[in-house]
């Protein structure tokens, strides 16, 4: 299947106010192709995580982080013949309680576990991504060693706009490219939160399309 197909299928099944906002108005997302021999390039970290045909990011400038992906898009892309399997993967903030009464505010991730290990393939110091479900969160071995969290532990996490849930902890991750500090599912998030921004969706092509 050809990748400027995959793309140009994904602005024609928007409907046509949608279509306009992101090609006109410049919300613009770009579609990376990993081949084999792009995946030699980058480091050894980032290509042991990526299972991924295709990767939509959010256009990002210098250090600054993309207005964000829709969160529809993942769905529309989904609907592309010959796309397989789509993952997205959101991001944003959240207040942190241990259970040590230390507080601190993080970026958050927010994935779908039971298509992520299709796309992606964090490292796990403890646990395994599919163990992540909407009343639990995993944290970076880091954050885990210097608040001796364990799995079985349970934080209490803020959004910004006041939301409030306890999760959890299910896995200790050891991969902050991909699942930040902290991970909790995007169902979750979007309990606390009003809105998620996606800042990236990966996909798989169905063999042979």
């Amino acid at each position: 299947m050809q990748f400027e197909k995959l793309a140009r299928l994904m602005i024609e099944r928007m409907r046509p106010p949608i279509r306009c906002w992101i090609v006109g108005v410049a919300l613009v997302v770009f579609i990376q192709v990993f081949a084999a021999s792009a995946a030699r390039s980058v480091t050894d970290q980032v290509s042991k995580s990526l299972a991924a045909d295709f990767v939509v990011n959010s256009k990002s400038s210098g250090l600054q982080i993309g207005l964000g992906i829709p969160s529809g898009v993942a769905e529309l892309i989904q609907d592309v013949p010959g796309v397989d399997v789509v993952s997205a993967l959101g991001f944003g903030s959240v207040g942190i309680k241990y259970p040590d009464g230390e507080t601190a505010t993080h970026f958050v991730t927010a994935i779908e576990p039971e298509t992520m290990g299709e796309v992606l393939v964090p490292t796990m110091e403890s646990g395994d991504v599919t163990d992540l479900t909407d009343d639990g969160a995993f944290v970076d071995r880091f954050v885990a060693k210097d608040h001796n969290l364990r799995r079985g532990d349970r934080i209490e996490l803020t959004a910004p706009g006041g939301g409030t849930i306890d999760v959890v902890l299910q896995g200790i991750s050891d991969d902050r490219n991909v699942l930040g500090l902290i991970a909790i599912t995007r169902t979750t998030y979007k309990a606390i939160s009003p809105e998620v921004v996606d800042v990236q969706v990966a996909g798989t092509v169905t063999p042979g399309a």
